[in-house]
């Protein structure tokens, strides 16, 4: 009888147990392949006798497919770009399966997607699962930019065993999309009086690009087209800057960009037009245009005669600027259209030499105001003025002046004496109110002309009272219109007396006979004197010669002989007692050798003596 004992090598594994009696090799506990291929045991055989001997037992373990292929990673991560093509590879995993062959063999296959599963491919190379992909991705439609596979790896037992791993696709951004603008154009009207600082508009643009990097995020505004308008560079709120004023520009034409987070040569860009029009308020005055106004009008003009027109422009729109004319104050020599500004003659006659100071003022100066018809209305803040240059027609005679003309002038005075100034004053203007002076012809004695611009009548020749005492002159003045107009006048010119007259006695000789016996105070005789001056120059005195006038009195003189006839009272008386005289001999009969005088009481008379001796 023999006994065995089982000695492994170099231990005893505990997965075996021996019936030390039958000999009999158990298997105690399960075999694992991928541990321990071969098994060999030592077997000792003892008997009774205490004799022994040894021998071998090999074990070969079979392999059986009882491994789960095991990927290397818990997760797999994976990235490319959108529009990529076709890649050899995206993501490289590998599983492992400790069976043996062919029980690790292992294939590879994605069995689910969250996205796009046909547009993935597996392969196997060099033992690695090679995840591929066979059509270009489109970030865009691709959630959050990450596609979610599964990855199975199977073996090839029977019945095969598997394992997943989930893989993650990133798909990176490309840049291909621009920003795009809800519409390409944009038509908004505000109010000219927005106020600095409002808001306008807001624009948005859309990227489909979905990254933060190219996407909507990314987008930066900008604008130009006016210095009066901003964008904000993130919200792509548009507002003004400062104040608008409608009437210096009523329309903008803005060019808002929208770039993305490109760079370079891959920026992507949108543009949009912002078409901004400003809405009119009643905030401008009427302004005159050519202001003050200066005309030529005719005087005489016949009614319903344009004048001028007044121009008031207001730049606002509509009833805003639409203006209103009208004459303030009024003035009844014109009419106005109020909607034209037509200036007319009403009728009232234009006389440019009105003397009413208030309607001459009238006709040659027209006020005009105007508003505008906006709510509430504005006027203008100073009317204007249409200066009317009345001119002249010839419709005024010439008039004399400090009627009627009495001219007083010594006589005797040289020629070329000033006698008077006739004046006459024609109210028109210019050659017709330029008067000419003349005397009229066919005067009797034209000892008189007249200066034809001064109206100074002066004398030509010396005036003599006595001769002419009072002339009337006939005095033309006439003005130098066509045709000309003229006035006629009577100049009285009275010539002053001068004593240039001596008195004249007539008969200048008087023979008076008288008796040497005539009482006193007994009137000889009565002279006839006449002077042809006037006034104290006519008013005589009479004077014996030898007791005459005094200073510069003229005198005339008249002589006046008396023949004192004798009267018989007294004896003749010689003057001398004796006369003595020689004569030849052969002196002629009846010649004068002597005269012999004699004297009676003052009176002294002579007798020739003839050749008598007495």
């Amino acid at each position: 009888v023999c006994s065995a004992r089982l000695f492994p090598l170099p231990l005893l594994p505990p997965s075996f147990s021996l019936d030390k009696d039958t000999g009999v090799i158990t298997l105690t506990a399960r075999l694992d392949f991928e541990t321990t291929q071969r098994y060999t045991l030592t077997v000792i055989a003892r008997d009774g006798g205490g004799e022994e001997t040894t021998g071998r037992a090999r074990i070969n373990v079979l392999d059986v497919n009882d491994n789960v292929p095991t990927f290397q990673k818990e997760a797999y991560l994976g990235a490319l770009r959108e529009n990529e093509p076709s890649v050899a590879q995206v993501v490289r995993l590998r599983a492992s399966d400790e069976d043996s062959p062919p029980n690790n063999q292992i294939s590879y296959s994605i069995v689910q997607a969250s996205a796009f599963r046909e547009y993935f491919d597996i392969t196997v190379s060099e033992g690695y699962g090679v995840i591929s992909v066979n059509h270009p991705l489109d970030y865009e439609q691709v959630a959050n930019g990450v596609i979610y596979l599964t990855v199975m790896a199977k073996d090839a037992g029977i019945p095969p065993l598997n394992s997943t791993v989930p893989v993650t696709i990133e798909v990176f951004d490309e840049n291909d999309n621009p920003p795009m603008f809800s519409k390409p154009s944009y038509v908004i009207t505000i109010m000219e009086d927005i106020m600095a600082g409002a808001t306008v508009l807001f624009l948005n643009a859309t990227d489909m690009d979905r990254s933060r990097e190219y996407g909507q995020e990314s987008i930066i505004y900008s604008l130009e087209g006016s210095s009066h308008f901003r964008i904000n560079a993130r919200s792509g709120e548009i507002t003004t800057t400062s104040l608008l004023d409608r009437e210096a520009k009523s329309e903008y034409i803005l060019i808002v960009r929208a770039v993305d987070g490109g760079v370079g040569h891959h920026q992507k860009t949108g543009i949009a037009m912002v078409n901004i029009t400003l809405l009119d308020i009643n905030d401008n005055y009427p302004t005159w245009k050519d202001e003050p106004y200066f005309i030529n009008l005719v005087e005489m003009t016949p009614p319903n005669s344009d004048v001028t027109t007044v121009v008031a422009v207001d730049p606002d729109l509509g009833e805003n600027g639409t203006v209103v004319y009208s004459i303030r104050p009024p003035n009844k020599f014109y009419s106005l259209n109020s909607t034209t500004g037509k200036i007319r003659t009403s009728g009232v006659l234009l006389d440019r030499e009105n003397p009413n100071a208030q309607e001459a003022q009238l006709m040659r100066r027209i006020v005009v105001s105007v508003t505008d018809c906006g709510r509430p209305p504005l006027r203008a803040t100073s009317s204007a003025t249409v200066f009317v240059n009345l001119l002249d027609l010839n419709d005024n005679d010439p008039t004399f002046q400090n009627l009627p003309f009495v001219a007083e002038i010594a006589e005797g005075l040289p020629a070329g004496s000033s006698v008077f100034q006739v004046l006459a004053i024609d109210l028109d203007e210019g050659p017709n109110g330029q008067v000419w002076y003349r005397m009229q012809v066919g005067m009797p004695r034209m000892d008189f002309l007249i200066n034809s611009t001064s109206g100074l009548v002066s004398s030509t020749a010396v005036l003599d009272r006595e001769r002419i005492p009072q002339y009337y002159l006939r005095v033309v003045a006439s003005d130098a219109g066509t045709p000309a107009k003229s006035s006629t006048s009577t100049l009285t010119v009275k010539v002053l007396d001068v004593n240039d007259e001596n008195p004249t006695f007539f008969p200048a000789v008087y023979n008076v006979s008288l008796p040497e016996d005539v009482a006193r105070d007994f009137k000889v005789v009565r002279l006839n004197c006449t002077d042809n001056d006037v006034g104290l120059n006519a008013e005589l005195s009479y004077f014996i010669t030898d007791n005459g006038p005094t200073g510069n009195r003229r005198t005339g003189t008249a002589t006046v002989y008396v023949t004192v006839l004798d009267v018989n009272d007294n004896r003749p008386i010689f003057l001398q007692s004796s006369y003595e005289v020689s004569v030849p001999e052969d002196i002629p009969a009846a010649s004068s050798i002597v005269q012999a005088r004699g004297s009676s009481l003052g009176w002294e008379w002579e007798s020739p003596t003839k050749c008598a001796l007495t």
